[in-house]
């Protein structure tokens, strides 16, 4: 799968995270967005994406906690491309 936006740093980077929790509901959204922040370290996941996600998947507010967790990504004048393999 492939996930892009001109940018880089919001909105893709929610959309990842969101397929990821999505495709591997055995791990847990904490494990999956300390791991986005390792891989990105510039992503700012879209918290409305990532909000409406977390109701859509009744994950019960894991996603947003998660997301706040992690913080808000480093400075940056644009998101530089990233691999998030998930083993399905």
């Amino acid at each position: 799968m492939l996930i892009h936006c001109w940018f880089g740093v919001s909105r893709s980077t929610a959309a990842s995270f969101i397929a990821a929790c999505l495709l591997r509901p055995d791990i847990d959204e904490m494990e999956h967005a300390e791991q986005l922040r390792r891989i990105a370290p510039f992503a700012t996941p879209n918290a409305l994406m990532v909000t409406l996600a977390d109701k859509a998947m009744d994950r019960q507010g894991k996603m947003v906690q998660a997301i706040k967790a992690i913080g808000r990504g480093a400075e940056c004048s644009e998101g530089t491309p990233y691999r998030w393999e998930l083993d399905l």
